[in-house]
């Protein structure tokens, strides 16, 4: 309480005194001017270069389980597509489920679908294979261990898509 009174008579006696200082044509009067010295030196801290020795394992094992996480990521949102389409394509008569023309129109508005999942995960994916690559190179192994991972993610979107049209389209319909 004493601190809150104290607070609001300090504020109390400065008020006039700013107010005053703002709005008078007069400039200030210092009686005393204080000089500091310049004491400023460069300083540059140099932070060691702290390079992690990884072996080819220790790297492989890092970047692994964030791999297998975006096949996971895409293979379950195309599986979601998939369930989608084929709940759309099942929901038709028989008579428009047998032409070429409905097919066709269901395919072209899942594939936009799956080209947007795709470039999300891309991204994702590149992304990884960069900082794969960077961390292959920081250790000394050659870069052509990420790209047997980028075939490997290549051949796996190849089996979803043929997932996805198997899956939705050729469905025995007896």
């Amino acid at each position: 309480m004493k601190k809150e009174i104290f607070l609001g008579l300090l504020l109390l006696l400065l008020i006039p005194f700013s107010a005053f200082a703002l709005f008078d044509d007069k400039p200030i009067e210092v009686e005393k001017v204080i000089e500091v010295p310049e004491v400023i030196e460069e300083v540059v801290i140099e932070e060691p270069q702290v390079t992690e020795e990884l072996s080819l394992d220790e790297i492989l094992l890092r970047f692994d389980d964030a791999f297998d996480n975006v096949n996971v990521m895409y293979g379950e949102s195309l599986q979601e597509i998939i369930v989608k389409s084929t709940a759309e394509y099942r929901s038709l008569p028989y008579d428009d489920r047998i032409k070429m023309s409905v097919k066709t129109k269901l395919i072209s508005k899942y594939i936009s679908e799956i080209e947007v999942l795709e470039n999300n995960v891309d991204n994702v994916f590149y992304y990884l294979i960069d900082e794969f690559k960077e961390k292959l190179v920081d250790n000394g192994y050659d870069v052509i261990i990420a790209n047997e991972y980028i075939d490997g993610y290549k051949n796996e979107k190849k089996l979803l898509h043929r997932k996805f049209l198997e899956d939705t389209f050729d469905i025995d319909d007896k």
